[in-house]
């Protein structure tokens, strides 16, 4: 008995040892009136700086030194010189890796421009398509990735990483600490504060009916057998330890890492507990050990429960669906490549034709559609000076956006669908803006219409539909954004968006002769403005933002319309048009919140 008691007694003394040397590796800043400059590290005064720099990058995680990026930069801006890297290299033994591949000459190809990190994503992507060496630039840095490649083995099942138990209690214990450290603006005031952290948080979680993720479930009953057992916060600590490691000279590591995992509010804790007046309003009683107890409570009950469990991460690029979506939409990018080369030569031998005869339009019959009494609908294809330049727009940007969704989306699951309906939408654009007849013009709006509500919709959410979008019909633009990326684009970026004003343009000459009509377009046009600023600047997301930004730049256009502007509304549209379809497909990158896809495609020099 009195051995065990010894024993005790040594283990606890090892334990306060441990926590101690850990707090002085915390950060000791607290609740301050005025800004003071904290000395990060003020734990390792008594190193060598550089040295101090790398002790303290290896237990906190930061980096010593800038990154191999910033590095880069420096050097691509003159502030480092090639004469500098060749210096250094010169100094260091040289050495053969592998027959045709030197040590020197793949660190000179790895250190000077040109070199970009890259993901698998893109690994994978530049392989299926067969030329992914060739976007090194560098002959070395091309033998060593062959050379890698060559003894690469792929797996179809690739063992997922655990899920990290920090990803699991971190949540629940941020916002307990937040709320026991609350001076008077949490809502809910923690009860049993002043019994300390881990008294009050085990009172609170012990209660029988609590309600925990799945990998907390049984903390309830891990902090009653806590409370039954009379522990002490360092009762809890000494019971984990003894538990998961009875070597007590690992427990100094095992506290320091637990520590460090969370120092901002380990370190909190602390400089309360040492000094309680820095609290502002209401001191409470703060105590490392209490964090320390909660902490180690969770991660005994996260471990307990699963926590090493594969988390929810499947990897998107090792499926023999998703290699087949990427051998298709290889498919499609040349389809895409020929259909519109093949457009494009139509429209130079259509602009060759207007400019060499000197004719107004070029118009192609097909004769009638049907034919019912004396109504006949007739398939009349015109080509004039006004349809040409819209015709030519939505070519260009039907182009682009295809060959830019046959890399963002060729992994995704709608893949096929996706391609239909925007070859739909080009089709009915193509057909509204060269109708030689109203009835034909409206086929073609309805397609689009059509064609951009199931894009819209293609996610599943709930859809919407328009064209211009004026005031006050207005109101379904923040949902059109919930399709894909490319389908916002050419929708509310280039072409859909604009093919209100067209038709305005198409019937300018009779707006010329009734005034109260342009004014009414004008007035219009000026308020959609207005309000599309207005709701614009207060948007939080980028492609909602972008879309009332389109929606003020075709405002101006009704306006420009209106006043009788015809060509410089016609060169305001096509400018915008091509601008925001750029801004759209950037947009994803400024949205860190969204799930993003990786730049596939991209080359490595």
């Amino acid at each position: 008995m009195r051995r065990k008691s010894h024993s005790v007694l040594s283990g606890r003394d090892t334990l306060l040892q441990a926590v101690e040397h850990a707090a002085h590796l915390l950060p000791m800043q607290g609740p301050i009136g005025v800004f003071i400059h904290h000395n990060t590290l003020h734990a390792f005064e008594h190193l060598p700086f550089e040295q101090a720099v790398i002790e303290a990058s290896r237990l906190f995680g930061a980096e010593p030194y800038m990154t191999e990026a910033a590095y880069r930069t420096e050097l691509a801006r003159g502030r480092i010189q090639i004469e500098d890297i060749n210096f250094v290299l010169g100094s260091e033994p040289d050495a053969v890796v592998f027959p045709g591949l030197m040590r020197r000459a793949l660190r000179r190809a790895m250190i000077t421009p040109g070199v970009r990190e890259f993901d698998a994503a893109t690994i994978l992507w530049r392989t299926e398509q067969g030329d992914l060496a060739r976007d090194f630039r560098h002959a070395a840095l091309r033998t060593l990735f062959q050379a890698c490649f060559d003894r690469t083995v792929v797996h179809e099942e690739e063992p997922v990483p655990p899920r990290p138990i920090d990803e699991i209690i971190h949540p629940w214990l941020i916002r307990l600490c937040s709320v026991f450290l609350d001076q008077g603006t949490a809502y809910w005031p923690m009860p049993y504060r002043e019994r300390g952290f881990y008294e009050s948080v085990r009172e609170l979680l012990s209660r029988r009916g609590g309600m925990f993720p799945k990998y907390l479930s049984g903390l309830d009953e891990e902090f009653r057998r806590q409370k039954n057992g009379a522990f002490s916060a360092t009762d809890a600590v000494l019971d984990y330890l003894e538990a998961h490691n009875p070597n007590e000279s690992e427990w100094k590591g095992i506290i320091q890492s637990e520590l460090l995992a969370l120092p901002g509010w380990a370190g909190l804790m602390r400089r309360l507990e040492e000094k309680p007046g820095l609290a502002p309003h209401e001191p409470v009683p703060c105590s490392l050990m209490d964090f320390l107890a909660v902490r180690l409570t969770m991660s005994r009950v996260a471990a307990r429960m699963g926590a090493a469990e594969s988390g929810p991460r499947e990897n998107p690029l090792k499926t023999e669906e998703r290699r087949r979506l990427s051998r298709t939409a290889r498919i499609y990018d040349r389809i895409t490549a020929w259909t519109f080369a093949g457009c494009m030569f139509t429209l130079a031998a259509l602009i060759h034709t207007l400019g060499s005869t000197g004719a107004s339009a070029v118009v192609v019959t097909f004769g009638n559609w049907f034919a019912v009494h004396e109504y006949r609908f007739p398939l009349v294809l015109m080509a004039d000076r006004l349809s040409l330049p819209f015709l030519v727009m939505t070519v260009v940007l039907s182009g682009l956006i295809g060959q830019f969704s046959a890399t963002y989306l060729h992994r995704e699951r709608g893949f096929f669908r996706f391609f239909v309906l925007l070859d739909l939408f080009a089709f009915g654009s193509l057909l509204a803006f060269a109708a030689g007849s109203f009835d034909l013009l409206i086929a073609g709006w309805e397609l689009v219409g059509i064609s951009s509500v199931l894009l819209i919709a293609f996610h599943d959410h709930r859809p919407a539909a328009g064209k211009a979008a004026q005031i006050p019909f207005s109101g379904w633009l923040p949902r059109a954004m919930e399709g894909p990326t490319p389908s916002s684009a050419i929708f509310y970026g280039g072409i859909s968006i604009h093919a209100g004003a067209y038709l305005l343009l198409r019937v300018q000459p009779l707006l010329a002769h009734m005034r109260v009509a342009a004014v009414c377009v004008i007035v219009v046009g000026l308020a959609t403005a207005i309000y599309g600023t207005i709701v614009g600047r207060a948007s939080a997301a980028a492609k909602t933002s972008l879309a009332f930004a389109s929606l003020t730049q075709v405002g101006v256009v009704f306006a420009e319309i209106g006043i009788g502007w015809r060509s410089i509304a016609i060169a305001h549209i096509l400018g915008h048009a091509v601008v925001r379809t750029l801004q759209f497909l950037r947009s994803p990158s400024k949205e860190p919140s969204l799930s993003m896809r990786s730049p596939a495609g991209q080359g490595i020099e």
